[in-house]
Order: structure tokens, then C-alpha cells, then sequence
């Protein structure tokens, strides 16, 4: 399977949005924030669309356009990015197919694994919410 990474890009863009804010910038545009994350600007334009509808990010659009960070880092904390960038919100997902009704294993495992997958998203939630782009950036 091939892991997601729209956090981690949702993240380094608001990163650097922060870090170009503190030097003096105002808005920054996708072509620039592109260049720190070595995708497209496509791609970025989608990721500031969903932080600009969470609240996360302000945009402008024209010459000088571009986006910013709505509020502190300190007071943008990671769950709230991720909610932003993913779909449903679970980190885990279940079979999409339906189950074989004639084997036991495919008609329980949804039940079997809900403990489970319920657990990880709680942990997911915890973490995230404890920690905001402010404790990103001081890694940096």
C-alpha cells in the first residue's frame, strides 16, 4: 500500500508559510511554496484551498497574491491541519468490498478490527491536538 502524504505536505506548507511570515513576507504563492515542498503548484493550490476553508490559511488572489497563515502558529494546532486534509478523518480504512457472507473470517473482521481502528484514530486525535506548527517549527 502507498502511504498518504497530504499531511506531511499540508504540514511543510503551513511550515513554510510561518517561517516566510516571521522574515518579513506577506502573502506567498503557490509557485514559491511549491518550491519548498518539490511538488507542483497544483498540488499546493489544493492544500491551501482545504486549510483556507478549515480557517488555517487567508488567501489573495491577483499580483502580490497568495496565502498566509490566519492566525499564530501557536494557535494552529496539528489536528486541526489534518482534519483539513483528509478525507474522513481515520487514519485506518476497512475493506471497501463487501463481505463474502459464506465465510465467518470476512463477515467479522469489521467488527473484530472497530476496537482497533477506533483506538488508533483516538491516538491520532491526542497526539495531534496536542501539538501545534509553533512545536513543528522549533524543530526546524
Amino acid at each position: 500500500m502507498v502511504a498518504n502524504s497530504r499531511f506531511a505536505v499540508a504540514v511543510h506548507t503551513a511550515a513554510t508559510l510561518a517561517y516566510r511570515q516571521a522574515r518579513g513576507a506577506g502573502y506567498v504563492s503557490s509557485e514559491q511554496l511549491s518550491a519548498s515542498v518539490r511538488t507542483n503548484p497544483v498540488v499546493v493550490r489544493r492544500i491551501i484551498r482545504a486549510l483556507a476553508r478549515a480557517g488555517v490559511v487567508a488567501t489573495k488572489e491577483g499580483k502580490g497574491g497568495g496565502a498566509r497563515l490566519a492566525r499564530s502558529p501557536r494557535r494552529i494546532p496539528l489536528l486541526e491541519i489534518y482534519r483539513a486534509v483528509e478525507d474522513d478523518g481515520s487514519v485506518l480504512a476497512y475493506n471497501p468490498n463487501p463481505p463474502n457472507r459464506s465465510c465467518p473470517v470476512s463477515c467479522g473482521i469489521k467488527g473484530a478490527l472497530a476496537p482497533v481502528f477506533g483506538a488508533v484514530d483516538d491516538a491520532v486525535t491526542h497526539t495531534l491536538g496536542k501539538a501545534t506548527l509553533a512545536d513543528v517549527l522549533d524543530r526546524i
